[in-house]
């Protein structure tokens, strides 16, 4: 049963990963106007909140 757990977490986490990169980079002006000139290490300092929060971003930016 841990397995499992441990299983989804890191699948949940590669997820994160795989869409944070892209978000932070490409999508974040779609949520927040200002960070389109948002310098790279602001847009870096996004990549571990948008790797947790990945399900929410993707539906905001989904819907925008």
């Amino acid at each position: 049963m841990i397995s499992l757990c441990m299983y989804a977490c890191v699948i949940y986490f590669l997820f994160g990963i795989c869409f944070a990169v892209p978000f932070c980079f490409l999508w974040l002006h779609r949520i927040d106007t200002l960070a389109a000139s948002a310098s790279i290490p602001f847009k870096l300092l996004c990549v571990p909140g948008a790797v947790f929060l990945w399900p929410v971003l993707f539906v905001k930016v989904r819907h925008t």
